[in-house]
């Protein structure tokens, strides 16, 4: 799951973040985490929302 929070959500302000992001946490994100960005950070939650 991905959660944006960002002001500004075009895919020119926050389309290099967000590809990063994801493939950086790309294993955690398939197996049911949350990544929440805005424009300084990025978190990674690894809930039971899967399985």
């Amino acid at each position: 799951m991905l959660q944006l929070r960002n002001g500004l959500l075009t895919p020119e302000a926050m389309g290099p973040t967000v590809l990063s992001a994801l493939n950086q946490a790309r294993m955690e994100l398939e197996s049911g985490a949350l990544l929440s960005l805005d424009a300084a950070r990025a978190r990674l939650r690894v809930l039971p929302l899967g399985n």
